[in-house]
């Protein structure tokens, strides 16, 4: 099973800079994702094997874009919601497993207010 992931994060600390908590963040679940890859799906980890022989999880940008508007939000969801169709892994986003546009998957979404 091939997980396609993107995060939003909603809260971080307000002492700590945004894109230092992403920094952290992202140096943090790249090395437990490595871990657990390799413990449960060792063959998939190359996919991650980049030409400089780091493994990379993430995309290289920390800076985190603020969610000040409704359209801006919807822009984001679709973008989440498309992702594993432009990777190929589905043809539409609601055959995703995992996708919170699938209306049978078990990922629950609360409505957010504005």
């Amino acid at each position: 099973m091939y997980l396609c992931l993107t995060i939003c994060i909603l809260y971080f600390p307000l002492r700590m800079q945004p894109a230092l908590f992403v920094r952290d963040f992202k140096k943090f679940t790249s090395k437990e994702l490595k871990k657990n890859i390799q413990t449960t799906e060792p063959s998939i980890l190359r996919l991650f094997l980049m030409e400089d022989h780091e493994y990379r999880f993430w995309q290289t940008t920390n800076m985190p874009l603020l969610i000040e508007t409704e359209r801006f939000l919807k822009q984001k969801i679709e973008y989440i919601h498309t992702n594993p169709v432009r990777k190929g892994y589905v043809e539409k986003a609601e055959y995703w497993k995992w996708s919170s546009a699938n209306s049978a998957s078990e990922v629950k979404v609360s409505p957010i207010e504005l």
